[in-house]
Parts: C-alpha cells; structure tokens; sequence
C-alpha cells in the first residue's frame, strides 16, 4: 500500500507543490511507534485505523517537510495519546484531533517542541466545556 498525498509548501515568494509518499514500511514504522507509546501509557487502542487518522489529517494541513514528516508525525501521535489518557471520554477523538492541528497550524507547522504544552493550554481552558 502506497499512499501519496500532495501538500503545499510556502517558500518565500511561492507556493510549490510538494509530495509526500507514506510507504507500508513508513505505516509500520508508526505503528510500532503508536503499540510502544500505547503500552507505556497503559492506553488501548481499540480502533484499528486510529493510525491513518491522525497522520492522514496532519499530512492533510500541508506543513509537513519532506525531510522530517516521520519524526512530527511521532510527535503528534504522542501529543494525541498523551492528551487522550488526561482528557474524559467526554471529549471525542475528533475534537482532540482539531485542536492539535489548531495549534499545529497556528505556527504553520513550526515549534514542534511546544506544541504539546501549547495543546495542553488549549484544553485547560476549554475546561469548563469537557468537564460536564
């Protein structure tokens, strides 16, 4: 199963368009990345495609650079569970989801290091609205 996807990168006068490939061998490479992260959190992940989901919607964004897309798609995959295990199940996947790519984007894909605290911040002050 090869999958490419087609994102945009902003240079500094122009749009080009660049592509990404995810390979089987990049699939399980993150696969094993989300079992390994998944056990250490002592989370289960019960669904399958879980996976695509998460690096589907960031590869969608198109502020993934070729030369680094694996090692910021790990770093999303464990900002995802990492929050997931603090949140209550009132918070749906897909809201927890939309605010990491809120913040992902909000940089334009830049300070990857923060983007976990700054994910963090988001959620404590929504507080009030996954706490009910």
């Amino acid at each position: 199963m090869k999958q490419q996807i087609r994102v945009m990168e902003q240079n500094s006068q122009e749009i080009t368009v660049q592509n990404i490939t995810i390979t089987n061998e990049d699939f399980n490479v993150l696969q094993d990345y989300q079992a390994k992260l998944c056990r250490k959190l002592e989370w289960v992940e019960t669904d399958k495609k879980k996976i695509e989901t998460i690096v589907y919607t960031l590869l969608s964004t198109g502020y993934l650079h070729e030369g680094n897309y694996l090692d910021v798609l790990k770093k999303v995959i464990s900002i995802y569970y990492r929050m997931r295990k603090k949140l209550t199940n009132k918070v749906r996947d897909q809201q927890l989801l939309a605010s990491i790519i809120k913040q992902y984007t909000m940089l334009s894909g830049m300070g990857i290091e923060s983007l976990f605290t700054r994910v963090e911040e988001d959620w404590k002050q929504r507080r009030n609205e996954w706490e009910k």
